[in-house]
């Protein structure tokens, strides 16, 4: 229903816009500040349902977000169609909006529109799968599924969004999902002819799935057949036999790698049986120097296709075999679509922990939220048969919707158990959602992605790459193809099946080179070959032999002459590309460029090269003792050189001493005869206040343990000055690095921890350089002793030890979201001092609670004792 906003005044901007959201639909941000103050409802909706959050979403009217949700505007109003705010700040990528608008309430995220499109599935269909991560750490569901069960991933398949594509299958996406008509994402790509996204979901499994039929009966190569895509179709038959042959759908990701090989096969065949034993008499240098060329040229092939181009991050898209199961085809009912892949998802969840015996933390919470979205699809059927008369329960054999069936009278309204089913089913899944968030940001962190972490929050996506869940590298880039970044990326060469990069960039070269000079000595063999057994047939008069059997159609010895020109002529164009090849190395490796960064042309090239004009604009500014100096680097994988190159001043404008400076073994030449100045020191002081809620917590009792990142001597200066440390006493008993702390076994730790729980009440104790990990150690090991450990945190560091901590607290102010979510209580005004009057409020409540209950027990034993016995002794 649409909200009304207040009566306008004539000196308002209410009299030129009827509500609030058509000031915000024109962007005028004044307009709508004035009218929230003059009373206007904040959640009033214009002709076509939208609200002004709508628009503050999509146009990124970021100032407007505050207001406006202080004024208790709704996120969750939907417009005509059903889209709430949420959808546009989705469609728009404004994950400022999503933010203030989902940070109270996640479950916001999943709000559905008339088609049951989440934000998930809309950022989906739109290819955005930035934005997709951003909700994905916040325990978004990978299956979310519209009205017809369809997911995320079916809907990228359908639309060919390759990259979204790409991501869901490296956060591990079903490939089995059916929904309500039997279609995989596979029958999908399939039905609209998308070879390269097919492609990608049968290189993790989906070639198991070429033969399981729909609900119609057509299977992904029927579909394929009916689109007239006969590439594709070829290429599901050629998946079939190579999964058969070789237990995996390809050899190779691209028909050039075979195709190298083939024609290298083909020159030695010709070589070994036809040119080689005419000329090994007269010239067995030749044929050695050959041999030696090629074979050298196999070894370096195969090195470059097995090599590390440089990869920023480990292989993020794996196999999803473990849910195939044996026969995918029966993983699925026809009649009971829905209940049928809930009974699938128990066993694969049983399968796995017998196969590993434990299961990850996420895995669980994923197959768990998983079957909500299956428990929503079947609430929503037993709504559309209520509203057609009949039973709304589930008529499956084996009834697999506890939300419905527990607690089923006749007498019960049916509505009434619908929305009862409903509510808990949303608590469900919003706890699930919570958790879930949790585990993945916990995942990650583990992994060291805490930097990644950082700017996918904040919306920095052009820093990072979704796919590899890498910070990008100035010089690094994602390899489509391969699904993966590598650093100082080249390019993809497909004659190797590999990226050229920043680890493989010498063996590709040398590679190049000796294939080139291979080939160019088959010419010189060729040649020799000529004169040594050709010429002289012809001159003995075989040349009219030549002729009669070519035209009689008897070929025998005369036709090694015709394969040795025709292998020749065919070598033309390898010859050609190769040669290309090496000059095109070489030149960029004179230049210190790569072949992405001259076709692309990213920022930092035309930074570097502000004037990029012509056909050659990489030679700008190159000399000899430059070229030199590149191809050293080029050679001994120097990069330390690059940014100075790419992100500092033009090189024309560049003051002289510059490359001087640049170089740190230049330091020690340059600071000589230099005259002290004076010196600048910065501190950041602790609060005052500390102080004296330190040593409070002392008298209480209780140890106050210091964990920080900083270096040692800081860490101890501040801990006295705090008053954890004592003035004057000695520090190496109670002060440890997390690099120290590590590497001792499990005994010394234990043994340290309690030394320093000795002289509870006197003196604390400080850990240094902390990663992570160390402060779970050191969390972890306090609990083993039966301490109760209270952990403070505000960065996306902390986050693991708030979760391990029996309390984590967390900052409100300066803290980051993940912190936040992951503690148990957040500071509003991030002071250490509110934590210590916590303690001492609880305290004392909690002593008051004990004198209560001991005046009560004291107060009331005699009167229970009299009337107990009263009662037992049968008096009146």
């Amino acid at each position: 229903m649409k909200s009304s906003g207040s009566i306008p005044t004539r000196s308002s901007s209410g009299g030129r816009y009827a509500s609030v959201a058509d000031a915000a639909a024109q962007q005028n941000t004044e307009a709508v500040n004035e009218m929230l103050s003059q009373g206007y409802r904040a959640d009033g909706q214009d002709s076509d349902g939208n609200t002004a959050l709508h628009y503050a979403a999509l146009f990124r009217l970021d100032s407007l977000l505050i207001p406006l949700l202080t004024k208790q505007a709704r996120p969750d109003i939907g417009n005509n169609s059903g889209e709430c705010a949420v959808h546009w700040a989705a469609k728009s990528s404004n994950v400022k909006a999503l933010e203030a608008m989902t940070g109270a309430n996640r479950a916001v995220l999943s709000m559905r529109d008339c088609d049951g499109f989440t934000a998930f599935v809309v950022s989906a269909q739109n290819d955005n799968c930035p934005v997709m991560e951003w909700m994905y750490l916040k325990g978004v569901s990978l299956e979310e599924q519209d009205d017809y069960g369809r997911t995320a991933l079916q809907w990228a398949c359908y639309k060919g969004n390759k990259k979204t594509v790409q991501w869901l299958l490296s956060r591990s996406a079903s490939i089995v999902h059916r929904d309500l008509d039997g279609m995989t994402a596979l029958h999908w790509a399939a039905m609209q002819g998308h070879t390269v996204v097919a492609e990608m979901l049968m290189e993790v499994g989906a070639v198991e799935l070429l033969d399981v039929p729909d609900c119609a009966g057509e299977t992904p190569i029927t579909l394929a057949m009916k689109k007239r895509s006969r590439y594709l179709v070829f290429a599901f038959h050629k998946c079939q036999v190579f999964n058969f042959l070789f237990g995996k759908p390809y050899l190779f990701q691209n028909y050039f790698a075979g195709l190298f090989l083939c024609l290298v096969a083909y020159n030695i065949i010709i070589f070994a049986f036809v040119v080689a034993p005419g000329i090994a008499a007269r010239n067995p240098d030749a044929v050695m120097t050959w041999s030696t060329l090629m074979g050298l040229s196999l070894l370096l092939w195969v090195q470059c296709l097995f090599s590390d181009p440089g990869w920023l991050q480990p292989r993020t898209i794996h196999s999803q075999s473990h849910l195939l199961g044996i026969d995918p085809a029966r993983t699925f009912d026809v009649d009971h679509p829905i209940e049928s892949q809930m009974a699938h998802c128990d066993s694969v969840l049983q399968t796995l922990t017998t196969a590993f015996g434990e299961v990850s933390e996420v895995m669980k919470l994923e197959l768990e939220q998983n079957k909500y979205n299956y428990q929503r699809q079947l609430l929503r059927q037993a709504r559309k048969r209520l509203e057609e008369g009949t039973d709304p329960r589930s008529p499956a054999s084996h009834e697999l919707q506890p939300l419905i069936a527990p607690g089923f009278h006749q007498n019960t309204p049916r509505q009434a158990q619908l929305d009862r089913a409903t509510v808990t089913l949303h608590e469900r899944e919003r706890a699930a959602g919570d958790s879930l968030a949790r585990a993945r940001v916990e995942q990650l962190l583990l992994q060291g992605g805490g930097e990644y972490l950082t700017l996918v929050e904040k919306g920095e996506f052009k820093q990072v790459c979704v796919i590899c869940r890498s910070v990008r590298k100035m010089r690094s880039h994602h390899c489509k193809e391969q699904g993966r970044c590598v650093d100082r990326m080249d390019h993809y060469c497909p004659w190797i099946d590999n990226s050229v990069g920043l680890g493989n960039q010498r063996s590709f070269s040398v590679f190049v080179v000796l294939l080139l000079a291979a080939t160019l000595h088959f010419y010189y063999t060729v040649f020799l070959y000529a004169f040594d057994t050709v010429f002289p047939e012809i001159s003995r008069g075989s040349f009219g032999e030549l002729l009669q059997a070519l035209t009689s159609g008897s070929l025998g010895p005369e036709l090694r002459p015709i394969l040795v020109l025709s292998t020749a002529l065919l070598d033309v164009f390898p010859v050609y590309f190769v040669g290309l090849l090496v000059a095109r190395t070489v030149a960029y490796m004179m230049v210190n460029l790569t072949t992405y960064e001259v076709l692309v042309r990213p920022n930092h090239v035309q930074r570097r090269f502000p004037k990029i004009r012509g056909r050659w604009w990489f030679f700008q500014g190159c000399g000899f003792r430059s070229a030199l100096s590149n191809c050293i680097g080029f050679w001994t994988l120097d990069t330390s050189g690059d940014a100075a190159a790419f992100l500092g001043s033009p090189q024309d404008t560049r003051h002289p001493s510059h490359d001087l400076l640049c170089e740190p073994k230049n330091f020690s030449a340059v600071e000589q005869q230099m005259t002290f100045l004076g010196m600048v020191g910065i501190i950041d002081p602790p609060r005052p206040e500390c102080m004296d809620a330190i040593s409070a917590c002392k008298e209480a009792g209780i140890s106050v343990f210091m964990t920080t990142g900083d270096n040692k001597a800081t860490a101890e200066a501040i801990s006295r000055q705090l008053g954890i440390l004592a003035p004057n006493s000695d520090a190496s008993k109670k002060s440890l690095t997390g690099k120290e702390f590590e590497d001792m076994s499990e005994t010394d730790r234990a043994q340290v921890l309690s030394r320093m729980m000795s002289d509870r009440g006197c003196e604390g104790a400080v850990f240094s350089r902390m990663e992570p990990k160390h402060k779970q150690i050191v969390v972890k090991m306090l609990k083993q002793q039966d301490e109760i450990v209270a952990m403070t945190g505000d960065g996306v560091n902390d986050a693991p030890a708030l979760k391990q901590a029996d309390i984590g607290v967390a900052m409100g102010m300066g803290g980051t979201e993940v912190a936040k979510e992951a503690s148990d209580m957040v500071l509003a005004n991030d002071n250490f001092s509110t934590i210590v009057a916590a303690v001492e409020q609880g305290r004392s409540i909690y002593k008051n609670m004990k004198a209560v209950i001991r005046y009560l027990i004291s107060s009331n034993i005699g009167e229970v004792a009299s009337i107990f016995l009263t009662a037992a002794l049968g008096i009146p």
